[in-house]
């Protein structure tokens, strides 16, 4: 089967394959995969296969081996294509993030502005799609960049009401993303009524986490500033 790809007459593709020469370790074959992929594009090129090639060829694109370094403008024009050709559908939107992602990853105000006014937009359009929470992630690292705390803060906490989460999952855990939200509201924001909502959610939700005794530290440590604070306002 790995030696080539079969359809039947509908054209549904057999998805296997291709995939497994792109995603399999060891023996991945990324030169089999790109032309499995880009023989989908030719013969049925509105198919929804189609599309998700188009995000698959950008992805080989990107994700070189260790040690080499990709091509960023046509990683970017290799999104670009999947964005444009297939407009509102997921993979497009998951194309966008990954697209902004090399943005982001420049560490440059020019490009996080950029990339920041494009998440925003893509916000706006498309607040229901899957890739709300991703996006709201990147959007917070750019508004790092552009030190704006209280944007940052908004944008984390949305990912985080937006994530996809099954709480039947071993995996499943949100005291990481509660400690973030609250050290960005404590220390970079400066909003403690927040930053104490999230430490105490941590501390309620994960009573064997690393991270709890610091969660009880900080709810001390905001008390005894504000303590501080107002006994300097009265004299």
């Amino acid at each position: 089967a790995a030696a080539g790809m079969n359809w039947v007459v509908d054209q549904t593709y057999d998805e296997g394959p291709k995939l497994a020469w792109h995603l399999r370790r060891p023996d991945d074959d990324p030169l089999k995969a790109e032309a499995l992929y880009r023989q989908i594009l030719s013969e049925s090129p509105e198919h929804d296969l189609a599309a998700w090639s188009l995000l698959a060829l950008a992805r080989i694109k990107h994700l070189v081996p260790v040690g080499s370094a990709p091509d960023t403008a046509a990683v970017r024009r290799a999104y670009q294509e999947c964005i444009d050709r297939f407009p509102g559908h997921a993979s497009a939107e998951e194309a966008l993030i990954y697209q902004q992602s090399t943005y982001v990853s420049t560490f440059d105000l020019s490009d996080a502005k950029s990339a920041a006014e494009k998440l925003e937009k893509f916000l706006a359009e498309r607040p229901q799609s899957p890739f709300v929470s991703p996006a709201c992630i990147l959007l917070s690292q750019c508004y790092q960049l552009l030190n704006e705390p209280e944007k940052r803060l908004a944008a984390r906490i949305r990912a985080l009401q937006t994530e996809e989460h099954d709480p039947l999952s071993p995996q499943a855990d949100k005291a990481l993303n509660y400690w973030t939200i609250a050290t960005i509201a404590e220390f970079e924001a400066g909003d403690f009524k927040t930053a104490r909502t999230y430490y105490q959610l941590l501390i309620d939700e994960y009573l064997n986490d690393i991270r709890r005794y610091g969660a009880k530290k900080a709810l001390l440590r905001m008390d005894e500033m504000e303590a501080r604070l107002r006994a300097e306002a009265s004299r």
